[in-house]
């Protein structure tokens, strides 16, 4: 019979190999060529009873980038709710007499993010034929009054300061309206010609956005990717698109922000009306800051957002900035004003016990995409250690990230390794950032829960991207 004092010294010769194992994993991890000169934040737990069992510089903070979202849905999950949704109205102030509105029809946003958006159902063909249907089926044939877009719900500033221009003017970069639609993004597309430097021409714009004036700089390039970047900033309609895009392509598309979302629904709303047949009298016009009660109107229809699950899942799935923008300044509503400052705030409330006890980490917007935004590994895995013994922030949101060689940003990380199917992790990726945090179920078992963040490297980025999968795969046989 074996003594138990054999057993225990046993037991602790086997936790001091998996500690030697996971500290060479890590000194490996640490002195790569791909890491020289950058600065790393590592933390990994046992996410379910919170234990440290490996670590770096981890009160280090550090841009996370979208690795941020995290923060931004666990809170939101907390303070509205999972079944939550967004609420746009089609109302008019006006009086009806045989098919003839004497009045106006107002568009009144919460700043849905879902709103016409390709990633559901009713994008954005759908959602101008269901206002149509819905004016008809109020018996309106004729406008005599504009049609108005009132995004009042949004105060101050719908874009974060620290915001850089390279960002503001495509797609991924978009400002928070009143009245998100389309996913605040049209598309520009270009035919390029087979000479390398040569000019290339703008075939269309899809779908149009009314008093866009855009200055095409854009060449040709044997780079087979696209490398044009538009320029300009909210509210502005001038834009400028510049870089390179591969040569001898026909249609080849590039995503823009939208200048106004506010003038772009009213105006496709004016003219998918006129299309049906109800004509619009005086136009169209926009409201940034009047607030217009929806019960001193009479209300035609309401478009609902799918329930906040949903929208949470689809942010951390496909680190859609505009969602976690838009459920920022939800979050802010809830909190006293739908602003960035109030959202934020709501987001520090939520943390302050979890993992702000003892410091703070920068926050300065809701998707990451501020490089101004800063967090330590130790305080994201605080916050994975909270929402893996939270039965709805698990279920919603724990288990709704990215699986690795599956799908979502994770779809190419870990293929074909045993990490496939094993780990979760929300990404983050910008010039010179590499962030990944969640969880691994390890060989034996064990669910763990992770944190890397690296800024600053000057390798390529998928030499970063290896070297952090390697690492893991040393954690998921380690322990």
């Amino acid at each position: 019979m074996v003594s138990a004092s054999k057993l225990f010294i046993t037991a602790s010769c086997l936790l001091a190999s998996v500690a030697l194992t996971g500290q060479n994993s890590l000194s490996k991890l640490v002195n790569d060529p791909a890491m020289k000169g950058a600065s790393l934040s590592l933390s990994l737990i046992d996410v379910n009873t919170g234990e440290l069992l490996m670590s770096h510089e981890p009160s280090t903070r550090l841009c996370p980038a979208s690795v941020w979202k995290i923060f931004t849905a666990s809170a939101a999950l907390e303070n509205l709710g999972e079944e939550f949704k967004f609420r746009t109205l089609i109302c008019h102030d006006g009086t009806l007499e045989d098919g003839v509105l004497n009045g106006n029809i107002y568009i009144i946003g919460s700043g849905d993010p879902s709103l016409g958006s390709k990633h559901f159902d009713k994008n954005f063909t759908a959602l101008m034929r269901d206002w149509v249907d819905a004016v008809k089926a109020f018996g309106i044939r004729q406008i005599n009054g504009k049609v108005v877009a009132n995004g009042s719900f949004v105060k101050g500033i719908s874009l974060p300061r620290t915001r850089i221009w390279e960002d503001m003017g495509n797609y991924y970069g978009t400002a928070v309206s009143g009245i998100n639609i389309n996913d605040n993004s049209y598309s520009v597309f270009f035919n390029t010609p087979m000479e390398p430097g040569g000019a290339t021409t703008i075939s269309r714009i899809h779908p149009e956005v009314p008093g866009l004036q855009m200055e095409n700089e854009v060449i040709a390039s044997t780079v087979n990717r696209d490398r044009a970047y538009i320029f300009g900033s909210p509210l502005d309609q001038k834009r400028f698109v510049r870089g390179t895009l591969p040569v001898g392509r026909q249609d080849f598309e590039v995503k823009g922000s939208l200048p106004e979302p506010l003038l772009f629904s009213a105006f496709h709303f004016k003219e998918s009306l006129n299309a049906a047949g109800v004509t619009v009298k005086d136009g169209i016009t926009v409201e940034r800051e009047t607030h217009r009660e929806p019960s001193t109107l009479k209300r035609i229809s309401a478009t609902e957002s799918p329930e906040l699950k949903a929208l949470l899942a689809h942010t951390l799935q496909k680190s859609d900035n505009l969602y976690a923008e838009a459920i920022l300044m939800q979050l802010g509503a809830r909190n006293g004003e739908a602003s960035i400052d109030s959202g934020l705030d709501a987001i520090h409330a939520h943390t302050r016990n979890i993992c702000e006890s003892s410091y703070a980490y920068f926050a300065y917007d809701g998707s990451g995409l501020s490089r101004f935004t800063a967090v330590s590994s130790a305080q994201v895995t605080q916050l994975l250690h909270f929402m893996a013994n939270d039965e709805n922030q698990r279920k919603y949101l724990l288990n709704e990230l990215p699986v690795a060689g599956k799908n979502g940003t994770m779809r190419s990380f870990g293929r074909r390794t045993n990490l496939e199917g094993n780990l979760r992790a929300k990404t983050g990726s910008m010039e010179r950032v590499r962030a990944y945090a969640g969880t691994l179920t390890a060989f034996t078992g064990r669910e763990l829960g992770f944190a890397i963040l690296v800024n600053n490297y000057e390798q390529d980025d998928y030499l970063v991207k290896e070297s952090i999968q390697d690492f893991l795969l040393k954690v998921y046989g380690d322990y």
